[in-house]
């Protein structure tokens, strides 16, 4: 019996050891577990802090082309404009062109009446519109 003791003495020293040194693997996987962890939370919260960095940069992009936007359609009516006011412009000229052909050409008839016929006119502003 003694040496059956001695046996189960041995083997359960085996066992102790064993189960200590499973402890100590578990420690170190759990100091493993808890560093990476520490390193997810960090980049987690990183991420957090980029990604409100990149809604913020969104805004402002959006913003950006909204302001680009209105002062392209600004621009097209500003253009727009200018284009109408050239128009009225050019049709006053060429109004104004006929008006001035007109009076010459009263002006050079009555010049000619004058000098071929004796003839005198006489212009009121009725006339001469």
């Amino acid at each position: 019996m003694n040496e059956n003791q001695g046996k189960v003495d041995l083997e359960l020293e085996e066992v102790k050891k064993s189960v200590k040194k499973v402890e100590k693997q578990k420690k170190v996987v759990d100091k493993k577990i808890e560093n990476l962890d520490s390193e997810l939370t960090t980049v987690l919260d990183h991420q957090s802090e980029v990604s409100a960095k990149k809604n913020e940069i969104d805004i402002k992009i959006q913003n950006l082309k909204n302001k680009l936007h209105d002062a392209r359609v600004s621009k097209s009516e500003a253009e727009s404009q200018q284009k109408i006011i050239q128009n009225k412009i050019n049709d006053n000229s060429f109004t104004n062109a006929i008006l001035i052909s007109r009076n010459t050409l009263v002006v050079n008839f009555t010049a000619f009446a004058v000098l071929q016929f004796g003839i005198k006119i006489i212009f009121t502003p009725k006339t001469c519109v």
